[in-house]
Order: C-alpha cells, then structure tokens, then sequence
C-alpha cells in the first residue's frame, strides 16, 4: 500500500507552528487578500493600519517578516522604516507597492535593508517567492 504525505496551505509542508507575519497595509481589500493568502499558507498574519503604530508593535516576540506597504510620497514612512530598522535590524521587511509605481529596489535595500518587494494585486507565487528569499 501506497502512503500518501499530507500536504496543508497549497505546498508547505505541515509545520508544529504557524510563523507569524506583520503586515502594515492600509487598504483593507489588499490587507485581506494578503492575510488570506498567508493563512492559507500556514503563516499567522497579523495587520496594523497605522504605521506609526508599528515601532510599538514589535517588541521581543518579534515576527521575522514585515510587509510593508510603501508611501514613496510620505517622509514618516522612511522615518518609521530607519526606526524598525535601527531598533531591530535582524527584522525583513518586504515592501508592498503597486503594478507601474517606480521604485528602485536596489536604493531601498541599501537604506532600508528590505528583502524583496511584492505588488498590488498580489499574487501567491509572487508573495510565496517573496518570503522564500526572506528565510521563512
């Protein structure tokens, strides 16, 4: 007789525990979609709206992954980011930006140490490859 390997959440393996994702994203179809996407991965996705919120966010139970949606526009956005970055270093951050927006990737990975950046409307190879690059 044959055995067969469960596999959960669409091709990772079943874990012990669910690794938990941070995500800042203020659009709520985008924050839905993403966290959908993640739970059904076996990641525990949790979402903040606010990113000055964010600093108070991380403390010692620190995710090992941030995805962060991106205001090119907003200088509190680069704030908050050295912020995260300079109180947890260890800490990859995955931008979230949408199809057609310019964005160096090469210039945000230098300032701000980020992984890889994902884009509005997602895609679950896209967000799968994404985190695969960021170790988890």
């Amino acid at each position: 007789m044959t055995g067969l390997n469960v596999i959960q959440g669409g091709g990772r393996e079943a874990q012990s525990e669910k690794v938990n994702v941070l995500i800042m994203e203020k659009y709520d179809f985008s924050s839905m979609v993403l966290s959908t996407i993640l739970s059904d991965e076996d990641y525990s996705p949790k979402v903040i709206r606010d990113p000055k919120l964010l600093p108070e966010e991380l403390d010692d139970s620190l995710p090992p992954v941030l995805f962060y949606d991106l205001d090119l526009q907003s200088d509190s956005d680069e704030k908050v980011l050295k912020k995260i970055k300079e109180k947890f270093p260890k800490l990859k951050i995955i931008i979230i930006n949408y199809i057609g927006q310019e964005i160096n990737k090469e210039e945000l990975k230098k300032d701000y140490g980020i992984i890889d950046v994902v884009q509005r409307p997602f895609s679950r190879r896209q967000v799968l490859a994404a985190l695969k690059n960021a170790g988890v």
